[in-house]
């Protein structure tokens, strides 16, 4: 346990040194909010004014500070393979067929790769992945987010296993599983109306359920509204 004692001058000391190799702005304030409690003895209030944080944000990292000590500082670069729909080892078992073939000397295009991989992604999606709901601090949650979130303080976080780490305060289906098949049916859009042709009538489209169980909302089309035509083409099925 390390407790913020104010004045204390070995802490002020590695603190201050620490504060000079910081690598990125995240680390640099997390350094910040601790130095300042060390150096001033400052309010978690004047702490979170001065670094445009939520107090509650700095009264998490303070509690954190107390039970891991300087591992706090240590933030996860951005990066990786966080839009991945296969894993490593799952797209090095679609390529081996093509690998194999082209090393055979055989003819190989580009449509027949992409629909392998299409295919795939549908049959990752129906692995009835799980989908979870945590609270966690935004700071600390950062770097594994797809996409970060302007928000401090702490964050809803929905997790689909293997697929997606985002902020969200919406309604989620347990599973990806849950979603079920969608049919899309064509309707004609009213003139005021702007839809994008692209499904032919009663055509079976298969979902990214991952996608849509992230949000728990399909929109037919970019400007739709839920009693306009086109939003009533939806259709769920179970």
């Amino acid at each position: 346990m390390k407790n913020l004692i104010v004045g204390d001058k070995g802490t002020v000391e590695r603190l201050a040194e620490r504060l000079k190799r910081a690598a990125s702005h995240s680390e640099y304030q997390r350094i910040q909010c601790v130095l300042i409690r060390a150096t001033l003895g400052s309010s978690a209030a004047q702490i979170a004014q001065l670094l445009g944080w939520s107090t509650a944000t700095v009264h998490v990292m303070h509690s954190r500070w107390a039970k891991e000590g300087e591992a706090i500082f240590d933030v996860r670069r951005r990066g990786g393979r966080r839009h991945q729909h296969l894993t490593p080892e799952q797209e090095q078992e679609l390529l081996a067929p093509f690998v194999q073939r082209a090393h055979d000397g055989g003819m190989l295009t580009v449509a027949e790769i992409e629909q392998a991989i299409i295919s795939a992604r549908i049959d990752a999606h129906r692995e009835n992945r799980p989908v979870t709901v945590t609270f966690e601090d935004a700071a600390a949650v950062a770097s594994r987010l797809r996409r970060p979130s302007t928000r401090t303080g702490m964050l809803r976080i929905v997790t689909i296993e293997g697929h997606d780490v985002s902020a969200c305060g919406g309604t989620h289906t347990r599973a990806t599983g849950e979603i079920g098949a969608i049919l899309l049916r064509f309707a004609a859009p009213s003139p005021t109306e702007k839809v994008r042709p692209a499904v032919e009538a009663s055509e079976k489209v298969p979902c990214d359920a991952a996608s849509v169980a992230s949000s728990a909302v399909i929109r037919a089309t970019p400007s739709c509204t839920a009693s306009s035509p086109a939003a009533s083409a939806v259709t769920r099925f179970p």
